[in-house]
């Protein structure tokens, strides 16, 4: 497969979970959590386009053991509990305009989502280049009703959309009461 240069793989792994502390690096089979992401991403890619914003040294430290590179640690204020995705995406490129990289697309890949394979990431970044009105493309799966994110599916589908439309808060704790 040849790799893929004009998208930056990134994967955010703050340091203050409440659910599950240290849950990024919490193992599974052996490995951190975050190095799974890790690897998919240098299997499309080069080291260079494989970004791990994180708030933490140890954190950064294990991303290196990896493979990835961490051109920055993340600001206090973009790592809180109440801090949004969006804002540390957008904090990472500016951070990649502010030292003349850049970037055609960017690829947000989740710690906590470890078993999605780098083909099907090949092939969301594949129709997001072909179907030039697109702004973007994000991968769901059907899961069983055991989440009080999905207490009702097409609400819960149209609140997100629409927080995601407007650049607004969409993180899990968000959901948790506001859905019915």
């Amino acid at each position: 497969m040849n790799k893929i240069n004009n998208v930056l793989f990134l994967i955010l792994a703050r340091s203050g979970s409440k659910g599950i502390p240290g849950k990024n690096i919490k193992k599974l089979n052996g490995l951190p959590l975050m190095a799974y992401r890790i690897k998919t991403a240098l299997s499309l890619t080069s080291k260079d386009n494989v970004w791990v914003s994180t708030d933490n040294n140890d954190y950064k430290n294990i991303a290196i053991e990896y493979g990835a590179s961490v051109p920055f640690l993340r600001p206090e204020s973009l790592s809180a509990d109440d801090s949004s995705s969006i804002d540390a995406v957008i904090h990472a490129l500016n951070w990649a305009s502010d030292n003349s990289k850049s970037y055609k697309y960017i690829c947000l890949l989740e710690p906590t989502s470890p078993f999605v394979q780098f083909k099907y990431i090949a092939e969301a970044l594949s129709i997001v280049k072909k179907e030039k009105d697109l702004d973007g493309v994000c991968s769901t799966t059907i899961m069983k009703k055991n989440s009080f994110l999905i207490q009702n599916e097409s609400k819960y589908l149209d609140v997100l959309y629409n927080r995601i439309k407007n650049r607004k808060d969409y993180r899990r704790q968000s959901f948790q009461n506001q859905i019915t």
